[in-house]
């Protein structure tokens, strides 16, 4: 595959902060911090004003780690298996998964397509010294570099932005609380060319991109072959009743991974159950 010569605008730690277009710390001042206890330590996080943002709320309103899904089942799946390298955090938002992995030691790359989530992802790393753990990408991850539509809301509200495809299009979520603005995507598999020794580091995956994560997964061929990809938390939500989930699964099956979930802190394995039936969150192992 020839290397990805546009390069996504990011914002890499090497010796010094190297500003390419992401980060604007001026935007900061007016943000909330609120912090998530757990028992190996506190996670402190900027949060987009709580009444507006769903995620926002949600941490702001959380006293523990415990109280935020996909962080804790993170938190559990980083405990076992403690050999991981590398968190890939795509549709990190304004990142409770790429904060506490890079807490745990991990080395992250979070990526989404919101300069404001960014923003206050930023100053998240910076506030808790993680710098020289954290690449941070500015971008949409798809199927090829083909142009997208990225469908995002104006209202203060930067939970439900989405990139349009068959299943989730423009006409169902136009309003005037919504704006458009086309992306050149970058692929999964282009990430062997940013991070080379990737290839040679464990890696746990993290896709949350509101109904777009079979397209993340469809320019992913190379990098589930060249990487040591250990596990993988998919959000399941938009594709149980859909090819798109049947999709999935097939995809992840041929990695050798296995769907899991966590019940009353026991892993369940999911495949004897309806996929229709599965939990919005599934860990695959």
């Amino acid at each position: 595959m020839k290397p990805y010569r546009v390069m996504p605008k990011s914002f890499i730690y090497d010796d010094g902060w190297q500003h390419r277009g992401v980060c604007n710390f001026s935007k900061i001042s007016a943000a909330q911090i609120t912090t998530l206890h757990d028992t190996d330590f506190e996670l402190n996080m900027f949060v987009h004003n709580p009444k507006m943002d769903q995620i926002s709320e949600i941490l702001y309103h959380s006293n523990n780690l415990k109280d935020v899904p996909s962080a804790k089942l993170v938190k559990a799946f980083l405990d076992v298996f403690t050999d991981i390298d590398y968190v890939i955090d795509i549709g990190a938002h304004i990142g409770s998964i790429s904060i506490l992995s890079a807490m745990m030691g991990k080395k992250v790359v979070a990526i989404d397509a919101d300069k404001e989530n960014l923003n206050l992802l930023c100053s998240s790393v910076v506030n808790s010294s993680l710098q020289k753990n954290v690449v941070i990408i500015h971008g949409v991850v798809g199927m090829s570099h083909k142009a997208v539509t990225w469908a995002y809301q104006t209202n203060g509200n930067h939970s439900g932005n989405y990139v349009d495809t068959e299943d989730i299009t423009w006409s169902q979520k136009s309003g005037s609380n919504w704006s458009l603005e086309g992306r050149a995507p970058f692929m999964m598999d282009n990430m062997i060319d940013m991070l080379p020794n990737m290839t040679t580091s464990n890696v746990f995956v993290s896709i949350d991109v509101n109904g777009y994560e079979n397209i993340v997964l469809s320019g992913a061929h190379l990098f589930f072959k060249k990487t040591k990809v250990r596990g993988v938390l998919i959000n399941f939500k938009y594709h149980k009743s859909k090819p798109s989930g049947s999709f999935i699964v097939q995809i992840l099956k041929k990695t050798g991974l296995h769907p899991y979930c966590y019940l009353n802190n026991t892993l369940v394995n999911l495949e004897r159950y309806k996929i229709s039936n599965w939990p919005d969150q599934i860990m695959w192992i």
